[in-house]
């Protein structure tokens, strides 16, 4: 296989790549756009109904999504890490289009 045909491979996984981190991104914007909605709407009954402690589930539903938001990021970061070593490929590798994202252990 020529050197173009590896190139045009590559472009085409780093794309699939990139469409990945894309919905990853856009996921983590969803999650917290609920997150807002739900903890508004919580310390509005607590302050309507007059009941404190329905503050302590909008903390405990605020820390829930910040885990499921920071497992996100892990995971786009490890699909970074999957673009990069795509994109610094040598022009003879062989393109095996996968998508298992990388991960990161400090």
């Amino acid at each position: 296989m020529s050197n173009e045909k590896y190139t045009d491979l590559r472009i085409k996984h780093m794309d699939y790549v990139q469409d990945a981190i894309k919905r990853m991104a856009s996921q983590s914007a969803s999650q917290k756009n609920y997150c807002i909605t739900l903890v508004t709407a919580i310390v509005g009954a607590a302050f309507v109904s007059q009941i404190s402690d329905l503050i302590y589930i909008a903390m405990l539903a605020t820390m829930i999504f910040g885990l499921v938001d920071a497992k996100y990021l892990q995971v786009e970061r490890g699909f970074r890490a999957l673009y990069d070593e795509v994109r610094n490929a040598s022009a003879g590798v062989s393109v095996d289009f996968g998508m298992t994202p990388h991960s990161r252990r400090c």
